[in-house]
């Protein structure tokens, strides 16, 4: 019983769980495309090179994450963009970015010229005022949540974490109630002395 319990402690010390995650965001802010690297402890990935792919696999762009972890792209192409971060040691995560999600500005010059040739004549200058402040409003919110948004993932993975560390105690606790009632029954059942009668004392 005690090696079923060795092996088991072991393969839960060696869940996924408890090695350090790589997270990658990725999320539109205005144009572009903006995004953090980092690891579930909280350990920002800097200076890292992150591959852009479409929907087919191939290659649109690549895109270097500042010292701390910080990114940005811009779209060329109104299809699904898949960031992909290769950091080393087998760490690697993907994050999608679908093709609704991008600046309607974008998909309308992907449209094609017959699209073009029938768009709706240009807003007036009050109505680009408005755009243009509306995607100010949207870039600095964005960039006040990514923070949050971080925490939140590594505090995610903390939870899940002390979850397994949790359901290892339980399991201890179960593995000794068991190893302490297999103990009493063989108590129980060793057999017992038979007590020797008294000899009668000779006058």
């Amino acid at each position: 019983m005690m090696r079923a319990v060795l092996t088991a402690l072991a393969l839960l010390a060696g869940s996924p769980a408890l090695a350090h995650n790589l997270i990658l965001e990725a999320y539109v802010v205005g144009d572009g495309i903006e995004g953090e690297a980092f690891f579930s402890d909280g350990t920002m990935v800097g200076n890292a090179e992150i591959e852009v792919l479409g929907p087919d696999g191939a290659e649109l762009g690549r895109t270097v994450a500042d010292g701390g972890g910080a990114f940005r792209y811009m779209p060329s192409a109104a299809v699904d963009h898949v960031f992909r971060l290769d950091a080393g040691s087998g760490h690697v995560v993907d994050a999608l970015v679908a093709a609704a999600d991008l600046p309607a500005g974008l998909a309308a010059a992907e449209a094609g010229a017959e699209t073009a040739a029938l768009a709706p004549a240009p807003a007036a200058p009050a109505a680009e005022t408005d755009e243009a402040l509306a995607a100010a409003i949207d870039t600095a919110v964005a960039r006040e949540l990514a923070p949050l948004m971080t925490q939140l993932a590594a505090y995610r993975q903390r939870t899940d974490l002390m979850n397994l560390v949790s359901g290892i105690g339980i399991l201890c606790g179960l593995v000794g109630l068991g190893l302490f009632l297999a103990g009493a029954r063989m108590i129980r059942d060793l057999p017992r002395p038979t007590p020797t009668p008294l000899r009668e004392a000779h006058a």
